[in-house]
């Protein structure tokens, strides 16, 4: 039995553990703790992917009881795609965490791995009763992040956002209990198995009701207001963590029940009529209300909104025909290279915009005059993820856009192609903004303005060098892989597949564990 499914949970949460006994006795050394742990949660991520993609997957019986009755772990090309992900997420923030000095705070030194558990956990759950564990875990450890900075603001919308994450797991539980009474299991695969016998509405209730619990975590319009002065009150980094990672194990999830729980491609195709047009209204209203946005975070917020969209258009072309051929697999693999992009652009993004509001002492978007000749390493980064994220050419974000765009012309038409080109050009317009704003003259607050507290303040020189470095990695990434999209679609090519193969899923399930 191969142990690399169950280790991808058990490592950051053992760094977890062993984090909160250090922070008790030998405080010192939590960050070494946590930095080992990622290091060591990274190379079992990488590895885990890498043995799903190179065999038919990876399937674990915890306590060698086999399903249905057993709990299990699965990963396969599909979820391997995430799992890097998720490498990617933890390495970066937490690296970047121990060069600015955040990891000194213990309690954000234990929520990071504890966060990373869950999303492991979201991503190799085999059912939905483990599904749900795990989601109510990153509920507790977002809120734990999202409060950290200990201000008013903080203990506000971190109790916010787990009214919203507790309305998530109410709507996710009838779903579960819907689909339990049609077919008396708890498996993925088995459900999946079972659900050619159920009723069209049965599938269409469980349907929504999964769409609305993991849309209230994504930001789907209109369940999307709790994501901008969430992100705001949060530290910088925990919402790069948040919103570059976090933000696709729910995505995942809800695309993972979509084809292959309840098979909606085939059950209920119609769906995807009302998922392009979700996706585009989210287009719309996140770069508008980006536009009239004043406050840097919040305005980051609403791209992730925006970005959502993107995706949801991908995927509602990838399913509104039932064969994997043609529009459909490119759509699915487009969405999926757009995953990739906004994961290393709002990563980048949130820490190149620390520096800046550290430097102006405010996260205002007309405060930011001067930062740019402050922190011009950090400005770069922003500007070279901002170029990025609006899809400019030639980075990644061109490429994701331009698939997604000409799948979705030759299923559904010019129209989602109008609403992609608006958004790109509305982002470019409050992206400019800031990069003008930026560069011109020092228009820093004073000490005493109320905008100024909760200021992080400067890590050591030799931190913020590696800090620096860290986002111009990520930032050179973004360009990087543009002109690599061709090979990166081929590896998305493999794995979105594993989707609508659902024998093949079922037989891993089943099969000698």
């Amino acid at each position: 039995m191969n142990h690399l499914p169950v280790l991808v949970v058990l490592t950051p949460l053992a760094t977890a553990l062993i984090a909160s006994v250090f922070s008790i006795h030998q405080a010192r050394f939590v960050r070494l703790v946590v930095l080992i742990g990622a290091v060591a949660h990274v190379v079992v991520l990488l590895l885990t992917s890498y043995t799903a993609l190179t065999t038919s997957g990876l399937a674990y019986a915890v306590g060698g009881w086999a399903a249905p009755v057993g709990i299990v772990l699965v990963v396969d090309a599909f979820s391997a795609f995430f799992l890097v992900i998720l490498a990617i997420g933890h390495g970066v923030v937490t690296v970047y965490a121990v060069c600015e000095y955040q990891l000194d705070r213990t309690s954000f030194a234990i929520l990071l791995p504890l966060l990373a558990t869950a999303i492991a956990g979201i991503i190799v759950a085999g059912d939905l009763f483990n599904l749900f564990v795990f989601l109510e875990l990153a509920a507790i450890s977002s809120t734990g992040l999202i409060s950290l900075k200990r201000r008013g603001a903080g203990a506000v919308f971190g109790f916010v956002y787990l009214v919203y994450a507790s309305l998530s797991g109410l709507l996710f539980l009838v779903g579960v209990v819907v689909l339990y009474a049609g077919t008396g299991v708890l498996t993925l695969a088995e459900i999946a198995a079972a659900s050619s016998e159920l009723d069209a509405t049965t599938i269409v209730i469980a349907f929504v009701c999964f769409l609305v619990s993991f849309g209230i975590k994504f930001g789907l319009v209109p369940l999307h207001f709790w994501q901008a002065p969430v992100y705001d009150a949060a530290g910088s980094t925990a919402a790069a963590f948040l919103s570059g990672t976090a933000m696709k194990a729910y995505l995942y999830a809800v695309i993972r029940i979509t084809w292959h729980v309840l098979r909606i491609p085939t059950a209920a195709p119609q769906a995807f009529v009302a998922l392009l047009i979700f996706g585009m209204i989210n287009i719309v209203i996140g770069h508008l209300a980006g536009l009239a946005e004043r406050d840097v975070k919040r305005l980051l917020a609403y791209s992730g909104v925006a970005h959502v969209g993107y995706i949801l258009v991908g995927l509602a072309v990838a399913g509104a025909t039932a064969e994997y051929a043609g529009a459909a697999g490119a759509a699915l693999a487009a969405a999926l290279l757009h995953v990739l992009m906004h994961t290393l652009t709002k990563t980048t993004l949130f820490f190149s915009a620390r520096r800046l509001i550290a430097h102006a002492r405010t996260s205002a978007i007309d405060g930011l005059g001067g930062a740019a000749r402050a922190e011009p390493v950090a400005f770069s980064a922003f500007f070279v993820a901002a170029l990025a994220i609006v899809g400019i050419p030639p980075t990644i974000g061109f490429a994701s856009k331009w698939y997604i765009s000409l799948a979705a012309l030759e299923r559904f038409g010019i129209v989602p192609v109008i609403v992609i080109s608006l958004g790109t050009v509305i982002s470019m317009v409050y992206y400019t903004r800031i990069a003008v704003l930026a560069l011109g003259p020092d228009t820093r607050f004073g000490a005493d303005d109320r905008r100024c507290s909760g200021v992080v303040p400067s890590a050591h020189p030799i931190g913020r060098a590696f800090g620096s470095a860290t986002m111009v990695l990520l930032a050179a990434a973004t360009v990087a892989l543009g002109p690599a999209s061709s090979v990166l679609r081929s590896f998305l090519m493999r794995a979105a597949p594993a989707l609508t193969n659902f024998e093949a899923y079922l037989a891993l399930v089943r099969g000698p564990l």
